[in-house]
């Protein structure tokens, strides 16, 4: 479980809003649509580009 004391650091990774799509998912990182087809497949994204995933219609 984080550290959500007054006197933890903060995360300092950046947050990618994830969207369910017909055919996977996707997201808009640095200003480049970027496509999925499973859920694994984010997964493994998201730890490759060190980045907090906050998904969305779900």
């Amino acid at each position: 479980m984080p550290d959500r004391s007054p006197d933890a650091t903060p995360d300092p990774r950046e947050w990618v809003i994830v969207y369910r799509t017909e055919r996977g998912f996707c997201c808009m990182y640095r200003g480049e649509p970027v496509e999925f087809d499973e859920m694994l497949d984010v997964q493994i994204w998201s730890e490759e580009e060190d980045v907090r995933l906050w998904y969305f219609g779900l």
